[in-house]
């Protein structure tokens, strides 16, 4: 009944953030770029997960996910394919924090939320 309402204000993906995606495994987490590249971090080096949220949304990407190892880190627009896989893959690392997900979905400005840090060993 209010579909015309849902394509008025719902969110867009761009074609941009589509040619974005991540694949994953029980070793590694690949993302590919539009320009073809490809990064890789394995599971046994991740140390940090948090989402970023911006202000440019609803028309642009507004929404990120961060994966950080000592070395580099993986930013992934939540609309890239297969980021709803990679959401379920995380929520299975011990201790992740599911309200800091929710909380940064309902957030419109800048802002970073840490949803699962590495305990030191």
């Amino acid at each position: 009944m209010f579909n015309w309402l849902k394509r008025l204000f719902g969110k867009r993906q761009s074609a941009f953030e589509t040619q974005f995606s991540v694949t994953l495994d029980d070793k590694e987490i690949k993302l590919k770029v539009p320009d073809g590249r490809e990064f890789t971090i394995t599971w046994n080096e991740l140390v940090g997960v948090a989402i970023q949220t911006t202000d440019e949304g609803p028309l642009q990407s507004d929404v990120f996910w961060l994966l950080g190892t000592k070395e580099n880190s993986l930013r992934i627009p939540q609309e890239a394919q297969g980021s709803k896989e990679l959401l379920h893959h995380l929520q299975k690392l011990p201790g992740f924090d599911n309200k800091a997900v929710i909380s940064a979905m309902g957030s419109t400005d800048n802002n970073l939320f840490v949803c699962w840090e590495k305990k030191e060993e």
